[in-house]
């Protein structure tokens, strides 16, 4: 073997090396699943979510999203069709300043999901978790503060599609930050809403996993993992 291969071997797996030291800096970066509060669904049917913060928040710095979690209701005979589809959303804060320089609404669309089919599973208590796990260059690179949102299609006019809400009363979560307002797509535009004039925190149910941001090789070596995931499971409270 050459010197030039023994160096580009060297290479290479120093480079799978520091891409299964990325790995292992995987975190849980936000998590707010329990007590389950109360559910919500928009009456408008536009898209909503929330806004959250990861723990250890710095701005400027940006981690790779490995796994995403929410938490999902339809109602009691809800009738399922094929039409019928929610998808998953995530913008970054560099909207329209409103009202500027207070904050910024949702902006850059991170990431957007295959729409996915919506099941009847018995409006509350029942609900069920939609899970995303991202292991490739598709991994979406998010920084510590952004929006999560879903938004839906081909709805009947009775159909209720409500996400969790969870947390402490006071607006307080497991790991990370939750502002209590939310954000509701309007025809408008972006707007921030609140849950019962305040009094119930717009904290939604959702848990993040993260790795520091990786680099573009990096990237294209964690593609041999795969691409992006999706799980379902159904729970009856």
């Amino acid at each position: 073997m050459s010197n030039t291969h023994i160096r580009i071997g060297g290479t290479v797996a120093a480079l799978l090396a520091g891409t299964l030291a990325l790995w292992a800096q995987e975190s849980v970066r936000f998590q707010n699943t329990t007590p389950i509060l109360a559910t919500y669904a928009n009456a408008n049917r536009y898209e909503f979510g929330d806004e959250i913060i990861l723990q250890g928040y710095q701005a400027g710095v940006l981690y790779g999203l490995t796994s995403f979690e929410f938490q999902l209701r339809t109602q009691a005979g809800f009738v399922e069709a094929p039409g019928k589809k929610l998808t998953f959303h995530i913008y970054t804060l560099d909207g329209i300043p409103n009202p500027a320089p207070v904050y910024s609404t949702p902006g850059t669309e991170v990431f957007a999901s295959t729409p996915l089919p919506l099941v009847e599973n018995g409006g509350w208590p029942s609900s069920y978790t939609i899970g995303y796990a991202f292991d490739s260059p598709d991994m979406p690179i998010v920084p510590g503060r952004f929006v999560w949102s879903v938004s839906c299609t081909g709805l009947d006019p009775g159909d209720s599609v409500a996400l969790d809400i969870a947390g402490q009363m006071d607006g307080t979560v497991q790991i990370g930050t939750d502002p209590t307002d939310f954000w509701i797509k309007e025809p408008q535009g972006w707007v921030l809403s609140i849950i019962n004039n305040g009094d119930m925190p717009a904290n939604f149910y959702a848990k993040v996993l993260t790795i520091p941001e990786p680099t573009p090789v990096q990237l294209l070596l964690l593609a041999g993992a795969g691409g992006i995931g999706l799980w379902l499971i159904r729970r009856r409270a």
